[in-house]
């Protein structure tokens, strides 16, 4: 090799990158589906099988207390008493507080006090409450017609009651029992009398006016009221009861002889009442208020 040769190095150009160019678009056509897209998003979420929801129901403020299982238990508890005290043969001739029994008058105690502490909530006038057909009135007119139902039942099932007791003359289930029918039958007319004041505004009173609310007075006229009618019930029922010994019955016709006299005792009762409360006016009162309008209580 030649010395006087010297290599040269040849470097390469510099790489420079090609420019930057988008890729094509293609327009494509909108495909169809058979199957129906459904978006949820302004639908409400059903809590049940009828598609109604929870803030929706009109039974929302409805206590529980007042389902159709714990009213049906208190009802056969009833019918025990009544089945203890009129075929048992112990039973009927002792004047006994039996479990049966007290749990047939806690319950209409507990739904009285319910519908009073109710009434006493209400910051506008009850008619207003039963007759809006505003969601939130008809919330409210449920949650009082379900303690109003069992006032009203027991109101007429007291009668039978206080008969069986007063025949036999046993004091302390003829007491107990005036005592809590009078109760129940006294609420039910402070709803019947609540719902005439149409201009009355309810407002929660201050501790500086120390007048007696109506519905003290109410409570008081109807007591005096049943008192004034416990003799007229006691006097046709041991007339029919006579009239029946008189004829010398049979043995079995002797023992439908309270029966008989109940049910004219209340018939008459009820003719001279039929026109002074709704419990004679609206409805039987075996037949449940679920569902049905309180606007009765109104005409």
């Amino acid at each position: 090799m030649d010395p006087s040769i010297t290599p040269t190095l040849t470097t390469p150009p510099p790489f420079t990158p090609p420019p930057f160019t988008t890729p094509p678009t293609f327009i494509t056509s909108p495909t169809f589906t058979t199957t129906p897209s459904i978006t949820t998003t302004n639908l409400p979420i059903s809590h049940n099988v009828l598609g109604i929801t929870s803030s929706d129901s009109r039974f929302q403020l409805v206590n529980s207390l007042y389902g159709p299982g714990t009213v049906g238990c208190w009802l056969m508890i009833i019918c025990s008493v009544i089945i203890s005290w009129t075929l048992n043969p112990r039973q009927r001739k002792i004047d006994h507080i039996t479990n049966d029994f007290i749990a047939s008058l806690t319950f209409p105690c507990i739904a009285s006090a319910h519908l009073a502490f109710l009434l006493h909530q209400l910051l506008v006038p009850l008619l207003e409450v039963l007759t809006s057909p505003d969601l939130e009135m008809l919330q409210q007119a449920a949650a009082i017609e379900a303690p109003l139902n069992i006032c009203e039942t027991f109101s007429m099932l007291a009668l039978l009651l206080f008969a069986i007791a007063a025949w036999r003359l046993q004091v302390k289930r003829a007491v107990l029992i005036l005592i809590v029918g009078v109760l129940s039958w006294n609420m039910v007319n402070s709803v019947f009398f609540e719902s005439q004041a149409k201009n009355t505004e309810r407002r929660p009173l201050s501790l500086d006016e120390g007048s007696i609310s109506h519905e003290a007075v109410i409570a008081f006229g109807w007591i005096i009221l049943c008192m004034m009618l416990l003799p007229i019930i006691l006097l046709i029922a041991l007339t029919g009861t006579c009239i029946i010994l008189w004829l010398k019955p049979t043995a079995v016709i002797s023992a439908l002889s309270t029966p008989v006299a109940v049910l004219v005792a209340f018939l008459v009762t009820s003719g001279l009442l039929a026109d002074e409360g709704p419990i004679f006016t609206s409805r039987p009162f075996f037949i449940p208020r679920t569902g049905v309008s309180m606007q009765a209580l109104t005409k």
